[in-house]
């Protein structure tokens, strides 16, 4: 113990003391001279400082394009998962209607109480309705295909696939809302018919 302490007292007298203090200083030139050390460094500086970043600007584009094939994946995920649902629901749909077409023409057409004034109407909006959402699909899908991170302007690409996405969503709620109608008055006549 008493070695240690003798140790660390040696090493911080010996490093403070005024001649190892007076070795690490730098030294300094006098006042309006420069050395050619300092004239080289300062040519050396300048020198960088005018020299064009061409590292920096290789990765600055790499890290854009990098970006942009993120963006493009997540789209195509987007994209993909989109057409999913869209075919989903659309069938889901699809087997509603025909569900609804296939009750009343098997039990309510014959009976006069359980008539549907505006049935056929009522079909014709649902097929009308589920057209325009394959057609806006179709469009979404296809602005899809002009997406690419080496065309001109990638991103009007993607402010046009958000808006036929935005198309997309909006036809699918009028598809269901003309099968929900149709549903809904078959529903009311059936009840009506029942209950006299």
């Amino acid at each position: 113990m008493k070695y240690k302490f003798f140790l660390l007292f040696i090493s911080i007298f010996v490093l403070n003391s005024p001649l190892a203090l007076a070795a690490n200083r730098p030294t300094v030139a006098p006042a309006g001279k420069n050395t050619q050390n300092q004239q080289l460094l300062q040519n050396q500086g300048s020198d960088q400082v005018n020299k064009p970043n061409d590292v920096g600007n290789s990765q600055t584009v790499q890290q854009r394009v990098q970006a942009c094939q993120a963006v493009e994946a997540g789209i195509k995920t987007r994209s993909m998962n989109m057409t999913q649902f869209t075919f989903k629901l659309m069938e889901t749909l699809g087997t509603m209607n025909n569900r609804v077409e296939d009750y009343y023409q098997r039990k309510m057409q014959n009976q006069a109480s359980t008539r549907v004034s505006n049935y056929t109407a009522l079909k014709s909006m649902v097929q009308e309705k589920k057209m325009a959402a394959v057609s806006v699909n179709t469009q979404a899908q296809n602005s899809l295909l002009n997406f690419n991170c080496n065309s001109e302007n990638p991103a009007e690409a993607v402010r046009a696939f958000n808006a036929n996405m935005l198309k997309v969503k909006t036809a699918l709620k009028e598809y269901q809302g003309a099968v929900k109608n149709l549903t809904d008055a078959v529903k009311t006549a059936a009840q009506k018919g029942g209950q006299q």
